[in-house]
């Protein structure tokens, strides 16, 4: 089974994703900050880890930062997740080691079919080294 993790200071925002990917089969595990996000993410090594940019305590970009090495990019995959918008917060998110990037508000019926691709990238990659 998929393990995600989200690491998301809005409630309201991580209920909702929450309850969209809990009905769609997923595991999923929630941190509020960073430095929460950053331990949760050494214990469950994650497939999934969807990181808000704007967090309280950490940048979510230095979070991303620190997680890409020491999650394998095979096994887990790192994926901003904020309300900034543009070319330019991506940019910004690939160079700090998101491999992708999903902006908020979410499409409630669109998400899960978006977080089901990027859970098979992480699978293909496993599978093909």
């Amino acid at each position: 089974m998929t393990t995600i993790l989200l690491i998301e200071d809005d409630i309201v925002a991580a209920r909702l994703v929450q309850k969209v990917l809990m009905k769609s089969g997923y595991i999923l595990h929630h941190a509020s900050t960073g430095l929460e996000g950053l331990a949760l993410a050494h214990e469950l090594q994650p497939d999934l880890v969807l990181v808000d940019l704007g967090l309280p305590d950490l940048d979510g970009k230095v979070v991303a930062l620190q997680m890409s090495h020491f999650l394998s990019a095979r096994s887990s995959m790192i994926v901003a997740f904020t309300a900034e918008t543009g070319a330019k917060a991506k940019r910004l998110a690939l160079a700090y080691g998101c491999q992708d990037f999903i902006s908020k508000p979410i499409d409630t019926r669109a998400f899960p079919e978006l977080i089901a691709q990027l859970v098979a990238t992480v699978d293909n990659n496993r599978v093909h080294p």
